[in-house]
């Protein structure tokens, strides 16, 4: 029963045992080793129901008696908004993070990040996986270059995105910071990165390619998402006052999340020997294979009359063919410090982009042609439960949150939070952008946690 509770990727284990074989393999006295950590214990509930169902298409194969009629089973799900169920949870949103930092010299080190948490969009169970592992050569003091496994520089706290103790809230705003459900976090690639100093102002920028790999589940179904040809770049100018921040990326981005689609669409027309305008929409637009998603984010922040802070921050994402991957978001949080605690106050909005509708549309125009209706579903509402499926993806959202952070010490943080999420009146409201709570009533979520560093 313990073999799936702790697991990590085999190809994972393998850059680690090389990282770690650098380090041993080197002479002692040459080389200084950091060891640092961070952690997270978090609890989450939220007013959502305890248990619900939702319905769910099943299509059976062709039979040598012919096609089997689908049907429409009821799947019991437990609703959460963000790990935030019906009971308190200490599981989704806690985490624990090593970092070992070996430097070699002046020029040369290498970083090993061990991360330990819940998937996100997995499993309730737990994983340990290596969130960094690269090799560090500094140029100089303007000019450095990464080869390995890194973070992605999408956001604002992108190189913090796991270390909530350096966050002013419980959990990153989801409006922004899960637009793509969790990916674009890490990538395999090659950075470079180049500072340059005006007066009081600074100008960093960093440039980045490679690919990744991300293991899903989404309705019960293991999904593969493949990122290849990833080219990106950030651009951010601060003095102590202000920030900018720019970035952007664009890959090509396969994945089996249709294939379920695809595969009706192909035994419907094999069925009715005949092929509906709205089956060859399907087949043309969502192909699982070469889709180009293209992300876009901004940022600004600013520290104002001393104890206040301003951050904002909007990203989008764009992809043709893929369900759910043309989507926008953004937030703004104000924060006011006095003495050892922290009040911010966070406004959040996210809506799918026009192309979401036209793909809606073509999924329902599908289902309701006499090929498939006739052919197929014979009334048994399979096509409608699809549909509905679908039509989730629509889902936007608005959010108000209140999050309070006393430090204990400077490495010690007790933080708490209460969010409002309400959603619009045409769709389910957001879990992630790939799965979906099926309510259309408004969400209470609170949140309290224990944030480390050492």
């Amino acid at each position: 029963m313990y073999k799936n509770l702790f697991r990590t990727n085999s190809k994972h284990y393998i850059l680690l045992l090389i990282c770690c074989g650098a380090l041993l393999t080197t002479n002692a006295h040459a080389v200084e080793l950091i060891i640092n950590g961070f952690g997270t214990v978090c609890a989450s509930k939220s007013d959502l129901p305890k248990s619900a169902t939702t319905p769910a298409p099943v299509y059976p194969f062709l039979t040598q008696l012919g096609t089997v009629t689908p049907y429409v089973s009821n799947i019991y799900v437990r609703p959460s908004y963000v790990g935030a169920e019906r009971r308190w949870n200490f599981l989704p949103n806690s985490k624990f993070g090593l970092q070992f930092t070996s430097i070699f010299d002046d020029q040369y080190k290498a970083v090993v990040q061990i991360l330990g948490r819940a998937e996100t969009m997995t499993s309730d169970n737990y994983f340990a996986k290596m969130d960094w592992a690269y090799l560090q050569y500094d140029r100089n003091n303007q000019l450095d270059f990464q080869f390995g496994r890194f973070r992605i520089p999408a956001f604002y706290y992108s190189d913090y995105l796991e270390v909530n103790h350096a966050q002013p809230w419980v959990t990153p705003p989801e409006e922004v910071y899960f637009i793509v459900g969790g990916t674009f976090r890490n990538i395999d690639g090659i950075k470079a990165r180049y500072s340059y100093y005006v007066g009081d102002w600074t100008l960093g920028t960093q440039v980045y390619v490679g690919s990744f790999q991300e293991d899903l589940s989404i309705l019960g179904r293991d999904i593969v998402v493949k990122v290849r040809d990833l080219f990106g770049g950030m651009v951010q100018v601060e003095n102590d006052f202000v920030t900018f921040r720019a970035s952007a990326l664009r890959s090509i981005y396969d994945t089996n999340l249709n294939d379920p689609l695809i595969g009706l669409v192909k035994m419907t027309n094999l069925v009715s020997r005949s092929t509906s305008a709205a089956a060859q929409n399907i087949l043309n637009n969502f192909n699982d294979k070469d889709q180009s998603i293209i992300y876009v984010g901004l940022g600004f922040a600013a520290t104002f009359l001393d104890d206040f802070n301003l951050l904002i921050e909007r990203a989008s994402t764009l992809s043709p063919g893929i369900i759910s991957t043309a989507r926008k978001g953004y937030y703004g949080s104000l924060t006011y410090s006095w003495r050892d605690f922290a009040f911010t106050f966070t406004y959040g909005y996210s809506r799918p982009l026009g192309t979401e509708d036209r793909k809606y549309q073509e999924v329902a125009a599908f289902f309701d042609t006499p090929q498939y209706y006739n052919y197929i579903d014979r009334g048994s509402g399979a096509g409608d439960a699809v549909v509905e499926q679908f039509r989730s993806y629509l889902g936007r959202q608005r959010s108000y949150a209140l999050d309070i952070r006393y430090d204990i010490l400077p490495s010690v943080a007790l933080k708490g939070s209460v969010k409002y999420i309400r959603p619009n009146q045409k769709g389910p409201c957001l879990k992630y952008i790939l799965n979906r709570v099926q309510t259309l009533k408004h969400i209470w979520v609170y949140r309290a946690s224990f944030d480390f560093v050492f």
